[in-house]
């Protein structure tokens, strides 16, 4: 997909101004590539990863709890379906992207501290809040992690985006079916190039300025309904509910457009119009010599450049079980309606009708009989669907503590069992939340790289009085450019430029937490504290312990105890020292003020003449005399 500024993937939806740089377009006819070689090069990319693309609609179904198998739709009537692969996988989305990381943007000078602390304001207060091209951050790096185990790896590409409301980078998931790799590469990283689709609109060509051969493809297009998106590439949703693709105007009525991304050069081309040179021909507008992409994978293969998800290691067992259900529903309903052997010379046959209180003419009382249908395999049904549960459960190291220890021998509900798969479960998801923090490390690196290097613009921070506070502290050469009166930070492209930053996550700051876990290791620490040498001396003093460099604060300790204590009201126990030494200096002054209306010589000001005068210095009066 193009984007609306340095010609990346965004579509033109996403931008609500169309606000663009004319930009170098280098003519095909100086004997480079032409569309033609583009087109060719693009088809047999996209034949190689067939096999594994046509997989995929199967799995797609899948998620959308659509019975789509032979044995399923043709051998049973019952449509029922178990999505416990869908629940294993969103649950582990859930655990594993619980939350924004947290972390810190370093440089890798010790000279440029300032700037560090900078970035890490502007990723968190501009990038983040404004990087919703899609969906929210977060919600995006949910979808991410969920579309990795489906298809075992999930793209998104990272580009510098202009809107009326936000100027800076963000990055956009692009459906794998869009996104084909160099073939015989197995890894981003080692791609020296990679083809994204996109469908645009004719009215969005049109804003394109200088692009090469756009008159002569709006003319062929032009009065021409779109073509539609090779089946190939069209997702379950797409072939089964088709694509909301508005075509009320000719504007509106869409084309195919191919870019080819290498580390130097971005070229775009009409995939079903070879004539035509290429549209764009420019060079890499990041300036990386890197491939705008990140990709996060489920289980990373060494052949393949698609990863292992959980859906094709549990897909096989999901189609079982929702077979099995299906079929035994079919066996109850001929438990209850069981299947007749009639003898049509002994009835009439016009009156033989299955409903309630029907009456049959019978010529013969043993003309009609019931079908004895063996009930072994209904009887078997508990065991088989228990087995088949467990099965789906140990292939993604989860459990629902449901399955015995019958049925299988590492499962179970006693306290050591459930500890025993707790550990499973935690140390698969610790695998996920891996692949997941590398991949946000990507793409906040690309974040900071582009605005330090294309930000041309000052941004404006809204700070709060404790971040002013650390700034003025720590960081004295950040001062000049703070406005603590209005709590502001205005960051010119200068302070950042020329210097290399590195984002470091927190290790498992995405992770959900487990409050009572954590409640009690704050606990142990706090006491573990109180046991070392003149601890409480230190916490009356200075609110905390200091250990080597570090400085351990026990009341932010407390405070976050009571949070995961869930105590209600909490913050009205613990409140900041600040507003209760305010509501103190209060109390004081109007004890004060009453005493001095009770015993005017105890007013302070009469006290400190009187105290003059006792030393034998003659008071200041008010006319110095």
């Amino acid at each position: 997909m193009t984007a609306p500024n340095e010609g990346g993937f965004f579509m033109e939806k996403m931008a609500k101004k169309t606000e663009y740089k004319n930009q170098e377009v280098t003519s095909y006819d100086s004997g480079k590539a032409t569309s033609k070689n583009l087109t060719s090069e693009f088809k047999h990319a996209f034949d190689y990863y067939a096999p594994i693309r046509n997989s995929w609609e199967e799995k797609e179904a899948l998620i959308m709890c659509r019975l789509e198998d032979s044995v399923s739709k043709n051998s049973a009537k019952s449509q029922v379906f178990d999505p416990r692969l869908l629940t294993i996988i969103s649950e582990r989305m859930f655990r594993v992207m619980a939350q924004l990381p947290s972390g810190k943007v370093q440089t890798l000078t010790k000279k440029n501290m300032g700037k560090s602390m900078l970035m890490d304001l502007i990723l968190s207060k501009y990038i983040i809040p404004n990087a919703t091209s899609q969906h929210d951050i977060l919600s995006k790096n949910r979808m991410v992690n969920f579309y990795s185990h489906v298809y075992g790896s999930m793209p998104v590409l990272v580009d510098w985006v202009i809107r009326d409301d936000y100027v800076g980078p963000d990055y956009y998931m692009i459906p794998p079916r869009d996104f084909i790799p160099q073939p015989n590469k197995y890894s981003i990283n080692d791609c020296d190039y990679v083809f994204v689709s996109n469908r645009v609109s004719r009215g969005w060509l049109k804003t394109r300025a200088g692009w090469n051969g756009l008159d002569r493809l709006l003319d062929q297009t032009k009065g021409k309904g779109s073509l539609a998106k090779n089946t190939e590439r069209q997702s379950y949703n797409e072939s089964t509910w088709g694509s909301d693709f508005s075509e009320d105007s000719d504007n509106s009525k869409s084309v195919e457009l191919i870019t080819k991304y290498t580390p130097d050069r971005w070229t775009t081309f009409a995939l079903d119009y070879p004539d035509i040179p290429a549209l764009r021909d420019i060079e890499n507008p990041h300036k990386n010599g890197k491939l705008p992409f990140g990709v996060k994978h489920s289980f990373p293969l060494l052949d393949r450049f698609w990863g292992l998800g959980e859906v094709e290691k549990g897909q096989s067992l999901q189609l079982a079980i929702n077979s099995l259900i299906n079929l035994y529903l079919d066996g109850v309903k001929y438990s209850i309606f069981p299947p007749l052997k009639v003898d049509l010379t002994g009835v009439v046959q016009s009156t033989i009708k299955i409903e309630p209180g029907a009456k049959w003419v019978m010529k013969r009382m043993d003309a009609v009989d019931t079908m004895n249908v063996s009930p072994q395999g209904m009887n078997t049904f508990q065991s088989t669907y228990q087995f088949m549960i467990a099965a789906l459960l140990n292939q993604a190291g989860t459990t629902d503590t449901t399955t015995s220890d019958v049925t299988d021998p590492g499962l179970g509900k006693t306290p050591a069992a459930v500890n025993f798969l707790a550990g499973r479960q935690n140390a698969r998801d610790a695998y996920d939340r891996f692949q997941q923090e590398t991949f946000i490390e990507q793409v906040y690196d690309r974040f900071i790289d582009l605005v330090s290097t294309k930000q041309e613009k000052p941004i404006k921070l809204d700070l709060f009085e404790d971040e002013i506070g650390q700034i003025a502290k720590t960081h004295g050469d950040l001062v000049e450019i703070l406005d603590e009166e209005n709590a502001t930070l205005l960051v010119e492209p200068k302070d950042i430029r020329d210097t290399k930053y590195k984002y470091k996550i927190d290790a498992g700051s995405t992770y959900k937490k487990d409050e009572q876990l954590e409640k009690a290791e704050l606990e142990a620490k706090m006491a573990m504290l109180m046991q070392m040498p003149n601890a409480v001396e230190q916490i009356a003093q200075a609110g905390g312990v200091f250990l080597g460099n570090y400085f351990v604060d026990f009341g932010e300790m407390f405070k976050r105890s009571m949070i995961s204590s869930g105590i209600q009201d909490w913050d009205k126990i613990v409140r900041p020292a600040e507003e209760k030494q305010a509501e103190l200096q209060e109390v004081q002054m109007q004890q004060q003020q009453v005493q001095a209306e009770q015993d005017p010589m105890a007013d302070p000001e009469i006290q400190a003449i009187m105290q003059e005068v006792a030393n034998g210095q003659p008071p200041i009066t008010p006319y110095g005399q």
